[in-house]
C-alpha cells in the first residue's frame, strides 16, 4: 500500500508566519459589482435580519401602542410651555 509522506512539522515563530502568510489585498482586483447582483446582497442581508429586527422591534412597538391606548397621546395645549417657562426662568 502506498502512503503518502507528511511534510515534516517546522515550528515557525509568529513573526515568520505573519511575514510569510498569503496576502489576499493583491488578488481582489475584480470588484466591480453590477446593480442587480447588489440588490440580491442586500435583499439576502434583509432576508437573514427581518427575524432579528421583527423580534427587536415588535416589543417596543407593543409597548408604545399600550401607553398611547391606556394613558393617551401627549397634550398638545401648549407644546413650548415648558419652553417658554425654562427660558423665562434663565432671564
Amino acid at each position: 500500500m502506498y502512503h503518502k509522506e507528511k511534510p515534516p512539522k517546522i515550528n515557525k515563530t509568529h513573526e515568520e508566519r505573519v511575514y510569510n502568510e498569503q496576502r489576499f489585498d493583491d488578488e481582489l482586483t475584480n470588484t466591480d459589482v453590477s446593480n442587480k447582483e447588489a440588490l440580491v446582497l442586500v435583499i439576502a442581508a434583509f432576508k437573514a435580519y427581518l427575524p432579528q429586527l421583527l423580534l427587536f422591534m415588535l416589543p417596543l412597538i407593543i409597548i408604545c401602542v399600550l401607553i398611547y391606548i391606556f394613558i393617551g397621546p401627549p397634550p398638545m395645549d401648549d407644546p413650548y410651555s415648558d419652553v417658554v417657562f425654562i427660558l423665562n426662568s434663565l432671564t
